[in-house]
């Protein structure tokens, strides 16, 4: 598999963004190159225990009504926990309006077209380029 190829791989990516940066994880900016870069979106499928299928992409830009389904559903106590209001369709616009995958990397979960998991990887600039944040979400069926 090609993409497992360039994730194992240390061959350091020749993008202009990445060229010259002693920081970053080689292996980690070819992958990058490979599926972002070039208008490539990566999936893959897994089969939980119960023998449901899951397929694990990152998020596009049409995925907006699936996602306002899925936090309608959040409960207050969940809410405490998230960083923004995710019940405001207007966040959720935004999010898939301004999608940069350099910035974060948004991921979902699907179940057929029900969305039951979100996770992002934020990545930091400057000095704290090699460090990134990640934040994830699972419906309550799926945690």
């Amino acid at each position: 598999m090609l993409c497992q190829e360039l994730l194992t791989s240390r061959v350091r990516c020749n993008c202009a963004r990445h060229r010259n940066d002693r920081y970053a994880d080689p292996a980690f900016n070819q992958a990058v190159e490979h599926l972002f870069h070039k208008n490539e979106l990566m999936e893959i499928g897994i089969t939980l225990r119960d023998g449901v299928r899951v397929l694990l992409r990152p998020m596009v830009r049409d995925d907006y009504p699936a996602l306002v389904e899925y936090y309608s559903h959040v409960s207050d106590e969940d809410m405490r926990y998230m960083r923004h209001n995710v019940k405001d369709p207007a966040v959720v616009r935004a999010w898939c309006d301004n999608l940069d995958y350099n910035q974060v990397l948004p991921l979902m979960a699907m179940v057929k077209d029900r969305v039951v998991g979100s996770a992002s990887l934020r990545f930091f600039q400057g000095p704290k380029r090699h460090i990134a944040e990640y934040r994830l979400f699972l419906a309550k069926d799926y945690r």
